[in-house]
């Protein structure tokens, strides 16, 4: 029965992902690129160090995405006032309009990857879920 579970979540996942970049390459980005127009909408202003912790990022990923972000537009940087070393980021217009409608996509796609199931339903694999990622954050894979 586990490795049912273990195979089912594991193509759960695949597909997820699949359908998930499918998704944003219509729009020109990668996976995690949301997660930094979404954070900068919400911080503006942040330096790609903030950036970087916040979205618990890896530095190096980061720092590829802001320069690909940049370069279509849809962030900007800006020198910090106080430190002239360190810059500030910022969504620009067009950033904001393409993560209004990046949400609104990844909204239609929750919706239908829950198609058929109710409120309740919902509830209770969202609080099953949230078990599993609260065990697999207590439990390190050398435990195995």
């Amino acid at each position: 029965m586990n490795s049912e579970l273990y195979l089912a979540a594991s193509k759960l996942m695949r597909l997820f992902r699949q359908h998930h970049r499918q998704y944003l390459e219509q729009h020109n980005l990668f996976l995690g690129q949301p997660k930094i127009l979404s954070t900068l909408k919400k911080h503006p202003g942040l330096s790609q160090q903030e950036l970087t912790t916040l979205t618990q990022g890896v530095k190096e990923t980061v720092s590829m995405s802001v320069r690909r972000l940049m370069k279509s537009g849809l962030i900007s940087r800006e020198t910090d006032l106080v430190d002239k070393r360190k810059y500030s980021l910022y969504l620009t217009n067009t950033g904001e309009k393409v993560l209004e409608t990046v949400d609104q996509g990844i909204k239609k796609l929750n919706d239908n990857l829950l198609n058929g199931f109710s409120e309740e339903e919902i509830s209770q694999l969202t609080f099953f879920i949230q078990r599993i990622i609260e065990n697999m954050e207590m439990n390190q894979c050398d435990e195995y």
